[in-house]
């Protein structure tokens, strides 16, 4: 018989293995645990949008992933990612978006091929 987990289970979980790996034991290795940290985001990317241009990496003692939009989100705030870290962009300034319309040089610039 297998166990049977359950969501919140499932969730304390990854928040040990993301805060905690010393007492589980487990991803103590850089490369493990920035390969799950990575993993993980790329998991929540897949099914609330979003995308990940690198692996997760320290800056300063605190590990980070960065996020990138794309048109996968739900809506032009960030969806799920919206309410983490409020001064970061998902999107590039200069990366044209779902969320952004072309600029006049944008416009301007001449044909780009057949956009239909």
């Amino acid at each position: 018989m297998s166990k049977q987990v359950t969501t919140q289970e499932i969730a304390e979980i990854v928040t040990r293995l993301l805060t905690d790996t010393s007492a589980t034991g487990q991803l103590e290795a850089y490369e493990a645990f920035q390969g799950f940290m990575t993993d993980i985001a790329l998991v929540i990317c897949d099914y609330c949008g979003g995308e990940i241009h690198h692996p997760a990496e320290p800056f300063e003692d605190v590990w980070y992933v960065g996020i990138h939009g794309n048109d996968a989100l739900p809506d032009p705030a960030g969806g799920i990612w919206q309410q983490y870290d409020e001064e970061g962009e998902l999107f590039d300034n200069e990366a044209l978006s779902w969320r952004s319309a072309p600029s006049d040089s944008d416009r301007n610039a001449g044909p780009q091929g057949d956009k239909s």
